[in-house]
């Protein structure tokens, strides 16, 4: 089996983190993975995308041209949508995004930012940072993943955060793998 996954937006939304979370989740599965960030130097607020590909053999390309699943996280990473593979799986944080899209495959609203404001309720200064959470938890759940691996891969992508930012993240993220496709929005 093989995965390939863009995470797209804006800096300062999580994006990188978001490719740490799948690649520990990847790794924790037993798969071999890369995270491969790219961004320049206006890292908030410019443009910001994130790759991972896991497979259970070697990685041999860790920057393919399609990908499995795009996760868009505000509308300047909206270009990933077009990179996705036929019948793969675009992810839209419908909080940042209120446009329909187009794609080769299957498109989900996930109102990732309101979840990460309503779950974090005042225990973080900047709530959206914590949107890629929410998004991490739909994922893991869309892929048949059980929590214990949801938490185990925060854990390991925010080890160097304090344990407040931690369980933030944790509750966000379960609260998405634990409402998947009800907190969807049409």
């Amino acid at each position: 089996m093989k995965v390939s996954v863009i995470n797209s937006g804006r800096g300062g939304l999580g994006v990188v983190e978001l490719g740490e979370m799948l690649g520990w989740y990847f790794i924790n599965l037993g798969y071999r993975a890369t995270s491969v960030p790219n961004y320049g130097p206006q890292t908030r607020g410019g443009y910001v995308e994130s790759v991972v590909v896991a497979s259970d053999t070697e990685v041999l390309n860790p920057i393919p041209h399609d990908f499995d699943i795009a996760n868009v996280l505000d509308a300047l990473g909206m270009y990933a949508v077009e990179k996705i593979k036929k019948g793969g799986k675009v992810i839209i944080n419908s909080t940042l995004i209120k446009e329909k899209v187009q794609a080769n495959g299957e498109v989900y609203y996930l109102p990732a930012t309101k979840i990460a404001e309503e779950a974090s309720k005042g225990k973080l200064r900047e709530p959206r940072v914590a949107s890629n959470s929410a998004v991490f938890g739909f994922i893991v759940r869309d892929l048949g993943g059980d929590e214990s691996l949801l938490e185990k891969a925060i854990q390991d992508a925010l080890s160097d955060k304090s344990s407040n930012v931690i369980q933030v993240n944790l509750d966000i993220a379960k609260k998405a793998y634990r409402g998947y496709k009800d907190l969807l929005e049409k």
